[in-house]
């Protein structure tokens, strides 16, 4: 009596553990969760200038103690999808939002801010803007 009530309780497990793996795994066909990785470029210098190619999001040569803006437009072509928004590597560098939702054919612009610090070294330095997107 007790081999078949472990077994029994064997199959029910493995059946749990089944589910769940194809409750996972539909789940993440349906809403797909995406990852892009945009570069970020900032020189700060004694000199201004401006750098518009759309390769990266750039911000120029900045004076220490000053602030620029740039923005990026996000859409949603296909269906409404989740953003949300990370910066690495450079501290000095925000995002004006980073979390919100967008309907299918709906577009949003995002300002990014550099604000240098006064004692930031004059260098050239290098981050990444992380995308996540989810269909919802």
């Amino acid at each position: 009596m007790k081999k078949k009530t472990k077994q029994i309780l064997l199959y029910i497990i493995m059946l749990l553990v089944f589910t769940l793996f194809l409750t996972l795994l539909s789940y993440y066909t349906f809403h797909p969760l995406t990852r892009q990785e945009i570069p970020i470029h900032l020189s700060v210098g004694d000199y201004v200038g401006i750098n518009l190619d759309k390769d990266a999001l750039y911000f120029g040569t900045l004076r220490p103690s000053s602030k620029v803006e740039r923005p990026l437009v996000f859409r949603a072509d296909h269906y409404p999808i989740s953003v949300q928004l990370f910066i690495e590597g450079i501290p000095f560098v925000t995002a004006e939002e980073s979390l919100f939702t967008l309907q299918k054919g709906e577009s949003k612009s995002v300002r990014f801010f550099a604000q240098v610090d006064k004692d930031a070294g004059k260098k050239d330095y290098t981050g990444k803007l992380i995308v996540l997107t989810k269909k919802l």
